[in-house]
């Protein structure tokens, strides 16, 4: 009889071992899933802010080629306008 209520201490005590190592790695884990969470939603919002700045960055850099494209378009229709009336006076 003793060596079954030895063995059975044995075995509690090993399960109780397994459910404490059980219980060790849930909290472990856990804590690792909470900052892998974290670290997502810092880098979400990284990426959204660079991602806004580069939205800005490329309306600004559209605006300033389309100014300088219509510039550049206003000052030929200019020169265009000018030869024009040149060849007209002239042909007169």
């Amino acid at each position: 009889m003793s060596q079954l209520s030895e063995s059975l201490r044995d075995l509690a005590s090993r399960l109780e071992r397994l459910e404490d190592s059980a219980e060790e790695t849930a909290n472990q884990e856990l804590k690792t899933f909470q900052e892998l969470k974290t670290n997502v939603k810092r880098q979400k919002s990284e990426i959204q802010k660079a991602g806004g700045k580069a939205t800005k960055e490329a309306q600004r850099w559209w605006s300033d080629t389309k100014g300088a494209i219509e510039g550049q378009i206003s000052a030929m229709r200019t020169n265009i306008d000018q030869f024009e009336r040149e060849f007209k006076r002239r042909a007169k």
